[in-house]
């Protein structure tokens, strides 16, 4: 009996003392000044005029945005033009053109 009375006093004080860790922990990162700044990423730099040379009788088809490149799918813009289907892929930070894949049909 006496054992059972010893450990509901310890376990008593260490559920106090946890209490007391969890308030003090909710207080101070309450009290201490957000940095707004560090939360919101930076845009990205300007880089001014990019061209991307789009052959003669062909037009941008479908545009993706994914892990910052700026997928372009070039197609016909006249179903009797032949030579349009490629993909571009531009890095949307520096605006370089980083690849161009040329698409055949398999025979």
């Amino acid at each position: 009996m006496q054992a059972l009375k010893v450990l509901v006093i310890v376990m008593g004080i260490a559920i106090l003392a946890g209490v007391a860790v969890i308030g003090v922990t909710i207080y101070q990162r309450a009290a201490e000044p957000q940095d707004e700044t560090a939360a919101s990423p930076a845009p990205p730099p300007a880089f001014g005029t990019v061209e991307v040379p789009i052959p003669e009788g062909c037009s941008v088809v479908e545009t993706v945005v994914a892990d910052q490149r700026l997928i372009l799918r070039i197609g016909p813009a006249d179903i009797s033009v032949a030579g349009c289907d490629r993909i571009y892929i531009v890095d949307l930070a520096s605006g370089a053109l980083l690849g161009v894949l040329l698409t055949t049909p398999v025979l």
